[in-house]
């Protein structure tokens, strides 16, 4: 593993490079303790910094005496699947722009079990998603797209057999910063309402295309209307636009297009 390694910034580039670092599940272990208590350990229930333990892995805090795992609290607590293979089942499912099935963290692993593969990645999905973060600012794009179904359905909103999602993405400057996605019920008003409060920062300005006009009182919108306007959806905004074929690229090559609506939720 390499030298001093710093937290959110060194990542191995590739899969041989991951493997180079982490041999062993030690060397997992090690790395997961230094993440967790880079300045050395600390006792999670009394903050006491004393520690007996002697076993890998494993904290014995000198004040309360209560053994404290580096997996605790993590997708890792009491797994009993290699570390090493945890980390490169991350690893894959980050560093590929079109998502890992299932079947292809199997195979690629070599676990024992198609269950034991979904059950990984449904673990590290649920931790790529965290509530209670804060919400966008700054000037943001919002949209809605049709996702999934199995009939073409038909044109417009109310495509039967499709999963009606919103979208919304942050503009910085010339690129693109923080998004969200979430299903919503319909196209109305009050379900664009609550989609804008749970993910905008109060007063902030914000741009919609198309469809009847997001409720003012959410937040400050600049509407722009397709059917009013000669360019189509994608130029006049384009982040939220690649946010959703970025989605729908993910789901076409992890999961060949077919998704529940419940599944979308995770």
């Amino acid at each position: 593993m390499m030298d001093s390694p710093l937290e959110g910034r060194d990542f191995p580039g590739s899969l041989p490079e991951l493997r180079a670092w982490f041999r062993s599940d030690a060397d997992c272990v090690d790395y997961l303790d230094w993440l967790r208590w880079p300045d050395g350990f600390v006792c999670p229930w009394c903050a006491d910094v004393g520690d007996w333990g002697v076993v890998p892995g494993m904290h014995r805090c000198a004040g309360c005496g209560r053994w404290v795992s580096v997996g605790a609290g993590t997708v890792f607590h009491r797994t009993h699947t290699p570390l090493t293979v945890w980390f490169e089942a991350a690893w894959l499912m980050m560093a590929s722009k079109q998502g890992v099935s299932a079947l292809t963290l199997q195979r690629v692993t070599e676990l024992g079990s198609y269950q034991s593969a979904w059950t990984m990645t449904h673990k590290l999905r649920s931790v790529m998603s965290q509530s209670g973060r804060d919400s966008l600012s700054g000037r943001v794009e919002m949209d809605e797209t049709f996702i999934g179904g199995s009939s073409p359905g038909t044109f417009g909103r109310g495509a039967a057999g499709k999963t009606l999602v919103a979208g919304t993405i942050e503009r910085r400057g010339e690129g693109f910063g923080r998004a969200r996605l979430q299903i919503i019920a319909d196209a109305s008003s009050a379900s664009r309402s609550d989609f804008i409060r749970a993910h905008v920062s109060p007063g902030r300005h914000s741009s919609r295309m198309g469809g009847p006009p997001y409720p003012r009182a959410a937040a400050a919108i600049e509407v722009h209307n397709v059917k009013a306007s000669s360019q189509p959806a994608h130029p006049s905004l384009p982040g939220v636009h690649l946010l959703f074929s970025l989605t729908k690229r993910v789901l076409e090559g992890t999961y060949q297009g077919s998704v529940l609506p419940e599944r979308l939720r995770g």
